[in-house]
């Protein structure tokens, strides 16, 4: 249902919550998301391009909603990318 009623940020950042949940490390000014994966693998989680994750995830950084190191996301502010995963426009 998420992948047909959802935007892809919506669906992106649900995706970055629930693996923050599942296997997230909490570290000092966010979360580090331990599982290594590739933006295609990202885009092949939600639906989506490997264009439009990356699009998005450069808008992100831009906007210190998350940091990319390596294959590692770390996001900075999970209360706002769950309001992100939770809002109606993108």
């Amino acid at each position: 249902r998420e992948l047909t009623t959802a935007r892809v940020g919506q669906r992106l950042a649900h995706t970055l919550v629930r693996l923050t949940r599942q296997c997230g490390q909490a570290t000092e000014g966010g979360m580090l998301i331990t599982q290594p994966l590739t933006r295609q693998e990202l885009a092949d989680l939600t639906g989506t391009t490997l264009y439009t994750v990356s699009r998005t995830l450069a808008k992100w950084e831009s906007l210190g909603l998350i940091e990319s190191r390596k294959r590692l996301l770390f996001v900075r502010s999970p209360r706002r990318l769950e309001e992100v995963a939770g809002a109606e426009d993108d």
